[in-house]
């Protein structure tokens, strides 16, 4: 599996759970990355943030290599 299908795969099995940052924000975990993405385009930020920016940021969604990569 690749990294951006392992990303993918995050999102699509918990994507939809509430985004559980300090203030308790009433968005999906999806819904926080991409806004957090969209302001990295905003911000012209080059491309590898504004992929970063759409990284898990919350558990239980975490992003590890598995043994091998």
């Amino acid at each position: 599996m690749t990294l951006i299908e392992r990303i993918e795969s995050l999102f699509a099995e918990h994507g939809s759970r509430a985004y559980e940052g300090a203030l308790k924000e009433s968005v999906s975990a999806l819904e926080h990355a991409l806004q957090c993405a969209q302001l990295a385009e905003w911000a012209h930020a080059e491309a590898p943030l504004v992929a970063t920016a759409l990284l898990p940021t919350s558990a239980p969604m975490h992003l590890t290599a598995p043994a091998g990569d």
